[in-house]
């Protein structure tokens, strides 16, 4: 059966459509009427910092971005623009400071915006003994058929000899409400959340991604949906959290993979950015 018969019923054109992953902005004109299916994943937060390599002093990574699809009808020439919503950037000013929540993501119809994904929330920090918690992820998807809320970062509980940086979070492409980094109550180095698990450090070898198609993992980094890791330098897979960085020489592993949470640092510079966004859109004509 296929997608446009599956879902809005009547027949496809000889004229075979088209599937495409959107990682930039971009812009598409439809050559006949049909039936579009687009699933947009919003990017992740960025860690927060501490700004300082001393003890007594805790960040949590960043929250995964929301995700929705959105099912349409288009006439011939019909044009539609998916903008890319980059991830949250590393935190600035030299102090110890919370992360930046992700950029917006829209697709705009003829002029119209008729799906908006807004990007998952920063980390947070405190410079005394505690625990920190992770922003309640409260990003949303508007104009969508259905959407699915980000996953919050663990927690970071440090002392007056401990400093504790947790890792970002995964997203929730499989809807299951899983994707947690571990919470951390000592220093040391911990995996970037996995789509799927909580605590990270699962193997995934394989997950298909029913809404996003099959996903492309770019260089350098791990499978879909798998954490970055400061041991192995594993940069996080698509829709993964990154690692935490108390190393300055292991900050590509702390960068989220598309729409995961970047991981804290104990610096602004080693703080681990957001994963941008990323779409998936299916196109099929009809008669």
């Amino acid at each position: 059966m296929s997608f446009a018969s599956q879902f809005f019923g009547g027949g496809v054109s000889p004229y075979r459509g088209w599937k495409m992953a959107i990682f930039t902005t971009n812009s598409i004109i439809f050559p006949k009427a049909g039936y579009v299916r687009l699933a947009m994943q919003g990017s992740g937060g960025s860690g927060a910092t501490v700004a300082s390599a001393s003890n007594g002093v805790a960040a949590t990574g960043g929250n995964s971005g929301p995700w929705g699809v959105k099912s349409f009808r288009v006439a011939a020439n019909d044009a539609l623009v998916v903008n890319i919503g980059a991830g949250g950037a590393q935190p600035t000013g030299g102090v110890a400071t919370a992360g930046n929540q992700g950029g917006v993501s829209t697709a705009v119809l003829n002029g119209a915006t008729i799906l908006t994904a807004q990007g998952g929330e920063g980390g947070l920090f405190r410079t005394s003994a505690g625990t920190i918690d992770a922003p309640v992820p409260v990003a949303t998807v508007a104009g969508g058929d259905f959407w699915v809320p980000g996953i919050r970062a663990g927690s970071a509980t440090c002392s007056g000899s401990v400093q504790a940086l947790s890792a970002g979070a995964a997203s929730d492409v499989l809807r299951c409400g899983l994707g947690r980094s571990a919470s951390v109550n000592a220093a040391g180095v911990f995996s970037g959340g996995c789509v799927g698990s909580d605590g990270g450090l699962t193997s995934i070898p394989y997950i298909a991604f029913e809404d996003f198609g099959i996903v492309p993992s770019p260089p350098a980094s791990r499978s879909p949906g798998q954490g970055g890791v400061q041991a192995s330098s594993w940069q996080a897979g698509p829709f993964a959290g990154g690692a935490n960085c108390p190393q300055s020489s292991q900050v590509a592993m702390a960068h989220g993979g598309y729409g995961g949470g970047g991981g804290a640092g104990y610096s602004q510079t080693f703080t681990g950015i957001g994963g941008g966004a990323y779409a998936y859109l299916i196109y099929e004509p009809v008669e």
